[in-house]
């Protein structure tokens, strides 16, 4: 069964490159192969792991899978262009850093200001989200947990940047398409490009 999530962000990954899906089963039918990529790019990250005889998922093995996917899209750097790394704070996967301790005296620009009403100050200028990626970060660890293996905060954000290029090359390919996009489109996508196909 899809998560329900997961088909959310596919939605909102759509809506953002503006890509019209024919009907909701053939946005369903694309959820569930954005859901194989990120259990198939997870699972050879553990078995390069365990053919390296560890437990723990590295960067180098991130940094292997990153180089053969480079060439789907030709040039990766133009087609990806805009995807920054994601740097997430630590309690975000599951770990502690002890920057929300009492101990940890920052500069906290968030102060209640009780006497002039204030809750907190407003931070930047309401700039728009890139949808929620959780969905994304529970399936690698429900992932890792089935293979048994650990990844460390650094080492996951990569992970992510990597299944998130992809399907950014994946949305480019759409957005060659004039019109809708059915089940038949997708599936010659994915046939025309022998990257796709193997993670399908």
């Amino acid at each position: 069964m899809i998560d329900k999530c997961l088909c959310d962000y596919v939605k909102f990954i759509l809506n953002k490159n503006q890509i019209i899906m024919k009907d909701e089963k053939t946005n369903m039918y694309l959820t569930k192969y954005i859901e194989n990529i990120i259990f198939n790019i997870v699972s050879i990250s553990a078995i390069i792991t365990f053919i390296n005889n560890s437990k723990i998922i590295k960067d180098e093995t991130i940094k292997s899978i990153s180089e053969y996917l480079d060439g789907v899209c030709g040039n990766p750097k133009k087609a990806m262009k805009g995807g920054n790394a994601i740097t997430m704070p630590c309690e975000f996967y599951g770990y502690d850093s002890l920057r929300y301790s009492p101990t940890n005296n920052t500069n906290d620009i968030l102060q209640v200001d009780f006497n002039s009403g204030t809750l907190r100050p407003q931070i930047g200028g309401g700039k728009k989200t890139k949808g929620d990626i959780k969905p994304i970060i529970k399936s690698i660890k429900d992932i890792l947990k089935y293979y048994k293996l650990k990844i460390s905060k650094e080492t996951c954000s990569k992970l992510l940047h990597l299944i998130e290029n992809y399907i950014k090359c994946l949305m480019s390919k759409f957005k060659e398409i004039k019109g809708t996009i059915s089940k038949t489109s997708i599936d010659k996508i994915i046939k025309s490009n022998k990257t796709f196909d193997i993670f399908k």
